[in-house]
């Protein structure tokens, strides 16, 4: 109905816009998770970055890093356990996959993601919501500033 509508008008917004609300909505389900989530969430966490870290990032397409650096962030959400987050966060999976698709990260940077997904997982197993949320946030700054031309835009002169 109307959440369907509602959605679709997405495609026209801003790509800043579209990359905040990801970044917030990331952020604020691996503070959630911190505390909700189970040996169970934490296990399928890690081994999205198990399976990310087996990848040859040399030759890895870039669906192939895209779908599991969306499906860890998406994995967060399941885990903060939150079934309106997580409604929000799915209908923007498929939008920032294009816009990532425009500007794919380099491979120093790919290789950055492996560590960065093992500290999310660790503050989430340790039931550290602040760190799980910087470090969150830390990751998909980066995503920002990868996507975003920094001189344009309403977005622009403001902390990434």
């Amino acid at each position: 109905g109307r959440t369907v509508e509602a959605f679709r008008h997405l495609a026209g917004v801003e790509p800043a816009a579209l990359v905040d609300a990801w970044l917030e909505l990331a952020v604020t389900c691996a503070r959630l998770a911190a505390s909700r989530a189970t040996p169970d969430d934490v296990e399928a966490l890690r081994q999205i970055a198990d399976d990310y870290r087996a990848l040859n990032l040399e030759q890895a397409s870039f669906d192939a890093v895209a779908r599991l650096n969306l499906g860890f962030v998406r994995r967060t959400a399941q885990a903060a356990q939150n079934p309106i987050l997580l409604l929000f966060l799915d209908a923007l999976i498929d939008l920032i996959y294009s816009a990532a698709a425009t500007r794919p990260p380099s491979l120093e940077q790919r290789r950055e993601l492996v560590s960065v997904h093992d500290r999310v997982v660790d503050a989430l197993q340790d039931g550290d919501g602040d760190a799980a949320a910087r470090r969150m946030h830390r990751h998909l700054s980066a995503l920002r500033l990868l996507l975003l031309d920094q001189e344009n835009g309403p977005y622009s002169g403001g902390p990434p």
